[in-house]
């Protein structure tokens, strides 16, 4: 009996030992920081966050605490006093290393306070990380009737086309109709983990357990139901292209077709669209398809009338060229400085003009 217990002793030692081991590795060479998840996947295959919830993400020194309200937008639900305007977008409107106060809707809240303050409107943050623009769309669909939306924002990013194509979620027919379609769906464990307070408690404050989580959500949380194992023939899918002219003008197509499907959804919600981007489009970040649609993107929206502004030109000359000093230490995301400068061209360049012409 004393050697199993000492076999016993021995062995949950050893596995400490291996824990503090793994964990001290982990921190020393600066892999796994700490956080835990608020996204989840809706049953028609767009990312979303989770209703009401709280999370922790951090990066090096950065440690940023996510609130989410019950409509899945970050920071406080939208106000019934106000017009609430909902800004669709990825993790730069999310603001995914800053704490809600320096997001890019929190400064435009600030300048609509200070500047319109008659006009009652509230901006919502409701951009999700690693979304792209089939995702706002299929959003807005699935989600939009449980919304207070008085207007729609799409703020425009970098990668937002490429994502576009390969989540899959809508799929430009040869005859000219859009199938709806996906291109993951999300397995029934993963909610289990999301609900589970005491795997929360240990992601904020393991690195090994985030290790896990990364590892879980790149190998189990997800099923490819297009080009996994388990592939559904049934679901529409991109054509495959043998140049990559064919390539990015079905790109342009696809995104020509999606926008006459949002402003169809405006329309239905009886509230205004309008479009800017992030500032972020400089020529290092707009590579194949991306910059293609990105180029073709003025015409589209004039074609629908939905009023655009691309910042980036007015953003490039104010930091002189150098984002980096706008921009996280060893990240790609906007710093507080950044988050405010996007927010101040948007407001001059777009949304001002048009929120004073609503205004009683």
């Amino acid at each position: 009996m004393k050697n199993v217990l000492f076999s016993l002793i021995a062995f949950l030692l050893s596995v400490f030992l291996a824990f503090l081991v793994a964990e001290g590795y982990l921190r020393f060479t600066n892999q796994a920081p700490v956080k835990s998840t608020w996204l989840e996947m809706h049953e028609r295959g767009f990312m979303m966050n989770r209703a009401s919830a709280n999370a922790l993400y951090t990066l090096d020194y950065r440690r940023t605490h996510k609130r989410i309200s019950e409509y899945r937008t970050r920071g406080d639900a939208p106000n019934s006093d106000r017009s609430s305007i909902f800004v669709l977008g990825d993790s730069f409107t999310f603001g995914l290393l800053l704490e809600e106060e320096y997001t890019i809707t929190s400064r435009l809240n600030e300048l609509a306070a200070e500047q319109l303050p008659a006009a009652g409107v509230e901006f919502i943050n409701a951009g999700v990380g690693g979304t792209g623009f089939a995702d706002w769309v299929a959003q807005l669909e699935e989600l939009g009737d449980e919304w207070p939306v008085e207007g729609i924002i799409i703020l425009h990013n970098y990668d937002d086309f490429l994502r576009m194509l390969a989540k899959n979620l809508y799929v430009a027919e040869s005859d000219s109709s859009l199938s709806a379609s996906l291109r993951w769906t999300e397995h029934p464990v993963k909610a289990r983990f999301d609900n589970s307070r005491t795997w929360k408690f240990l992601q904020e404050r393991s690195r090994l357990f985030s290790f896990f989580q990364n590892l879980l959500w790149s190998r189990v949380f997800f099923d490819d139901v297009i080009y996994g194992d388990n592939a559904d023939p049934a679901l529409p899918r991109l054509p495959e292209y043998e140049f990559e002219e064919e390539y990015n003008e079905y790109a342009i197509t696809l995104a020509n077709k999606l926008y006459g499907k949002l402003s169809e959804i405006a329309d239905g919600m009886d509230v205004p669209l309008w479009v800017g981007t992030t500032g972020y489009l400089f020529d290092e970040n707009l590579q194949g398809v991306n910059r293609a649609v990105f180029n073709e993107l003025p015409g589209i929206l004039s074609s629908y009338e939905i009023p655009y502004a691309d910042i980036t030109p007015s953003l490039s000359s104010f930091v002189d060229g150098d984002f980096d000093r706008i921009t996280i230490t060893r990240d790609t995301h906007p710093n507080e400085e950044g988050a405010e400068l996007i927010a101040n061209f948007l407001w001059e360049e777009l949304l001002r003009d048009l929120i004073s012409e609503r205004s009683p």
